[in-house]
C-alpha cells in the first residue's frame, strides 16, 4: 500500500494541522495508510445514492 509522504502532509498541514505536522509526522502516516487501507476494503467508488441516511430536506415554511 502506497501512500504519498507529501501528499499527507500538505493535507495535514491545509487542514490545520501544522504541530502534528512537525511533531509527529510518522503517525500522520500511519493514520492515512490506515484510512486508505480501510477505503481500499470498500469496493468500487463511492456514489451518492449509497449514503446511509435519506436525504437531507428543508422544512417548508410558510
Amino acid at each position: 500500500m502506497i501512500v504519498e509522504h507529501e501528499a499527507v502532509m500538505r493535507a495535514a498541514t491545509a487542514a490545520g494541522l501544522d504541530k502534528a505536522v512537525k511533531a509527529f509526522p510518522q503517525d500522520l502516516i500511519a493514520a492515512a495508510a490506515a484510512a486508505k487501507a480501510f477505503r481500499d476494503g470498500l469496493g468500487g467508488p463511492p456514489a451518492p445514492s449509497d449514503e446511509p441516511w435519506p436525504p437531507m430536506r428543508v422544512a417548508a415554511v410558510s
